[in-house]
């Protein structure tokens, strides 16, 4: 990035803002690190000060667990679970802070039901920095430091591919509240320090194919990247415990769920057998539970009369003992009536079959599409990884599969290796060499290995000082949201990107879109901020606060007022040009994912898989619910004629509604996966196109005057969006898995006119500029970048297959 393409340089110079940040951290009042009571159930180190100012400290800061210690030790000092909780004490109301796991035995003093644990971690990635810095303060408290200034360099671990916001927001926390004297920020701790660590002991070679299944997420290093992780395996097995025991959800603790499922679940080497061990057939087993008796208890009297006389002489006295006591006759009624029970019992159709839970919650990790998750399986990845690579890296390929290296806590399963095993060697040629290697400690592997980093000698030249973070980072734009980066030379590629960071990677959100006055609207996290195409011009609308979330943004078709869909399940509506909200609109129980509006109407759709319809001129929240879907709406469009809303699903369907109308009109079932892209052509009249996710990757267009399929193609890749040119009948994919492409076609021959790439992550938002040349994509890679695919109106010339997108174009002025 160069200099001159950062605006505020033109006021202030480098030296002024250096002094005035320094300036700002000394006038800074410190809190103390605790400043409310709290519960340590670990115990101080007291030999911080025997450790000189050069010692690094080596943090692992994982989703799951907070480790920290010194450098060139082989333990960490503090080891604690990466959550706090503040309940209250239930005599006296005093708030107090637990941090990790706390003692059931507090569960007598204190009301820890009112707000369950809290994480500063979604998806693996830091987001809640004030929960951080209650984090922080713990672990440096119990490692010994005295005041909140911590002497020391610090090497702190990331995840894959961390937002760039994420990493300059700790940086900042290190800096200017501890005082640190340098950082090192080190990404995937598991994949880097656990692999370096075990080949340095001789469990795996220096080529091989990392797979790291975490807590919140799943790495397959270097190529893939799976948002899957042990919690979900946490969540699915407490839910299946409640459900077959029918036990209170508040027994079942994460603590108490982590170690139920390290001691009981396994991975089954095949899901099918395994399962149908567990399915009883109550006919077989009725059979040969009455021969196994037989067998037991059976015999040939000696003499059957004077049995069978010793058996009618107890009978008597039974009889005898009912007829002359009350307490017999008591007896009988009871006993009768445990009888006609026992019947009722087991005439139930709804039993439930118990301990499949076992190896069905880890099966996820093989299946993720289980659980709703539109991603391909943990073998299937790191085979997808392996195909990847050119045809020229046979060597490469062959050493990497001959040692495929698994370390995180998900690891730990047994029948893992067995079972990934079994799944790579479906897409491998017959016969080519796999070896699977489990890290020796696939727990503490990483935090090991970064020890043994910090205390290398060339450590120091490495570091990140506190200087060059008062000289570059505030001037290199940690604090800005939206960076124009320099114009790219190639011009075969983008012509223009716009750094977007906490741009997320969901594939049901929709964050982006191009208003008709010429105003990119993007939603990065809690914010949503407007940039002019005309003079580049960023403004932030609003911040929607830390406990709610930006989740889809819709301009209306006149371009003045925007709509917002927040995590909460509210619909908020913002005049664009004066940055002021005009309403709150509520009715969705979780977060609105996608919006869309006509000339009046406007339709969001929700995880709580309802459609509903909002009208401004009315006072109520909505004026109807559309009720169809089976699982969370992600896609929504109105026809050009307002007549007609098609809707698309996370169950695979593609729903046509008449305007009116609370029933759809069609219900299109083609599809094998979520249909998120969804266009309308301008064109021609009634024609609608729709696009499925990974395990569908197809492109599908409909009549929808009669609903019949008019035709189909298979892209090769998860289809995320669709767009129809207005100048010509051509139409614009964008892709995720596995290829991140975008391509342009020709209707209705469906030839491929153009593919485009740039993108290192799935392309999940696309939207249009007003004289519909230029489109702009946004994908997890944290970027915008602006393409001319399409010719004006005037012109009509097709785009040609040479990429050359800036030549000859009207681009964004």
């Amino acid at each position: 990035m160069s200099a001159s393409s950062l605006p505020w340089l033109n006021t202030r110079t480098a030296t002024e803002e250096a002094e005035k940040a320094r300036a700002q951290t000394q006038a800074r009042p410190r809190l103390p690190p605790f400043e409310m009571p709290f519960i340590p159930k670990i115990q101080r180190q007291s030999d911080y000060r025997r450790f000189p100012s050069s010692t690094p400290i080596v943090i692992d800061n994982g989703a799951s667990y907070f480790r920290i210690g010194w450098a060139g030790e082989t333990e960490p000092r503090v080891n604690f679970r990466n959550i706090v909780q503040r309940p209250r004490h239930k005599a006296t109301g005093e708030t107090v802070t637990i941090f990790g796991d706390h003692d059931p035995a507090l569960l007598k003093y204190f009301d820890c039901t009112r707000l369950g644990p809290c994480s500063a971690f979604e998806n693996n990635v830091v987001f809640q920095f004030e929960i951080m810095e209650y984090i922080l303060d713990f672990a440096f408290d119990r490692l010994g430091a005295n005041g909140s200034q911590i002497d020391h360099p610090i090497l702190i671990t990331e995840c894959v591919c961390n937002p760039f916001h994420s990493r300059s927001k700790m940086a900042e926390l290190l800096f200017e509240t501890y005082g640190v004297p340098s950082i090192v920020i080190s990404f995937s701790s598991f994949a880097a320090f656990s692999y370096k660590y075990n080949q340095q002991i001789g469990v795996c070679d220096k080529d091989g194919l990392a797979i790291c299944p975490c807590f919140t997420t799943t790495y397959v290093i270097p190529v893939c990247f799976l948002g899957l992780g042990n919690c979900l395996s946490n969540d699915l097995y407490s839910n299946e415990k409640i459900s077959r025991t029918e036990c209170n959800r508040a027994r079942f603790t994460w603590e108490k769920v982590e170690d139920l499922k390290v001691e009981h679940c396994y991975i089954a080497p095949d899901y099918v057998s395994e399962s149908r061990l567990f399915q009883c057939n109550r006919a077989r087993f009725t059979w040969e539970k009455v021969e196994d008796l037989k067998v037991e208890h059976c015999y040939i009297a000696p003499d059957y009369v004077s049995e069978s006389r010793l058996f009618q002489l107890k009978e008597k006295k039974r009889q005898l003992f009912l007829k002359t006591t009350s307490e017999g006759r008591q007896q009988a009624k009871q006993k009768r009536h445990e009888e006609e029970l026992d019947l009722e019992k087991r005439n139930q159709q709804d039993e439930k079959k118990r301990f499949i839970e076992r190896f069905r919650c880890p099966e996820i990790s093989v299946r993720p599409n289980w659980i709703g998750i539109d991603r391909a399986g943990l073998a299937e990845m790191a085979g997808v990884s392996l195909r990847r690579l050119p045809t020229e890296f046979q060597e490469l390929e062959e050493r990497l599969t001959s040692l495929i290296f698994m370390t995180g806590g998900s690891s730990l399963f047994p029948g893992m290796s067995g079972r990934l095993d079994a799944g790579i060697r479906l897409t491998r040629p017959c016969g080519s060499p796999i070896r699977i290697a489990k890290a020796l400690d696939p727990i503490l592997d990483a935090w090991r290995g970064a020890s043994a980093y910090a205390a290398a000698s060339h450590f120091p030249t490495q570091t990140f000082s506190k200087e060059e973070y008062f000289e570059v980072a505030l001037i290199g734009g940690t604090r800005a949201t939206i960076v124009l980066i320099q114009t790219k030379p190639n011009p075969k590629r983008t012509f223009l990107v716009l750094d977007a960071p906490s741009l997320q990677d969901d594939f049901y959100l929709n964050l982006v879109d191009w208003s008709s006055q010429n105003v990119l609207a993007v939603g990065l996290g809690t914010s949503v901020y407007l940039w002019s195409a005309t003079n580049s011009k960023v403004t932030k609308l609003c911040d929607l606060g830390p406990n709610d979330g930006v989740c889809s943004v819709q301009w209306t078709r006149e371009g003045s007022y925007l709509s917002i869909g927040t995590s909460l399940g509210r619909v908020q509506v913002w005049d664009g040009t004066q940055c002021k909200r005009v309403r709150t609109m509520g009715g969705h129980q979780t977060r609105t994912g996608v919006l869309a509006w006509n000339s009046r109407i406007l339709a969001s759709g929700s995880r709580d898989r309802n459609i509903l319809q909002h009208d401004l001129r009315v006072p109520d929240n909505y004026i109807s619910k559309l009720v169809g879907h089976k699982s969370e709406v992600c896609g929504l469009k109105w026809s050009n004629d307002d007549r007609e809303l098609a809707s698309g699903g996370n169950d695979n369907q593609l729903l046509v509604w008449n305007q009116h109308s609370q029933q759809p009109a069609l219900r299109l079932t083609e599809h094998t996966a979520a249909v998120k892209a969804i266009a309308w052509s301008p064109h021609q009249s009634g024609l609608l196109a729709s696009g499925g996710g990974t395990a569908d990757r197809c492109i599908r267009f409909w009549n929808t005057t009669n609903g019949h399929q008019l035709n189909s193609i298979d892209t090769g890749s998860q289809v995320c969006n669709l767009a129809w040119s207005k100048n010509v009948n051509e139409i614009v994919s964008t892709h995720g898995y596995s290829q991140n492409q975008i391509m342009v076609w020709k209707y209705p021959s469906m030839g491929k006119v153009a593919t485009l790439t740039g993108h290192s992550m799935r392309v999940l938002y696309l939207a249009m500029s007003p004289d519909g040349q230029t489109i702009v994509t946004g994908a997890g890679d944290e970027t915008l970048r602006f393409w001319n695919v399409f010719p004006s109106v005037k012109t009509h010339t097709s785009v040609k297959d040479t990429g050359l997108w800036s030549l000859g174009r009207t681009q964004i002025r």
